[in-house]
């Protein structure tokens, strides 16, 4: 990947996650705990895909998730007016569960390791 779309990922990284943190006023969004993880742009600068991570189990993280996804109007809004570039991406949402993946691997290798002992 070219180092100016690594830095164009980076920004909008930057920028959604101070939108969801700072900007977004619904308290259902405030009840959870959101991570942008990765983003990745079109070559043409068109469409942005946003990975976001939610703290908690499995069913209150895609709950957090669905939340967010309904915000995503205002979310795209705030980032249109935040970013200077030619295009401004239209944003998609992904839900990112590497994090409640890592959990259970370490659950798993916790027991086995209990077990060991």
């Amino acid at each position: 990947m070219p180092d100016r779309m690594k830095k164009v990922n980076s920004l909008i990284q930057k920028i959604v996650g101070e939108i969801v943190q700072n900007e977004i006023t619904s308290d259902k969004v405030h009840a959870f705990f959101y991570t942008v993880t990765k983003v990745t742009t079109s070559a043409d600068l068109h469409y942005s895909s946003v990975y976001i991570s939610v703290l908690g189990d499995q069913d209150k993280a895609h709950e957090g998730f669905a939340i967010l996804c309904k915000q995503l109007k205002i979310i795209q809004r705030i980032f249109a007016t935040k970013i200077r570039l030619k295009f401004t991406p239209k944003l998609h949402l992904e839900f990112d569960d590497s994090a409640l993946y890592a959990s259970r691997i370490e659950n798993i290798i916790n027991k086995i390791h209990e077990n060991d002992q």
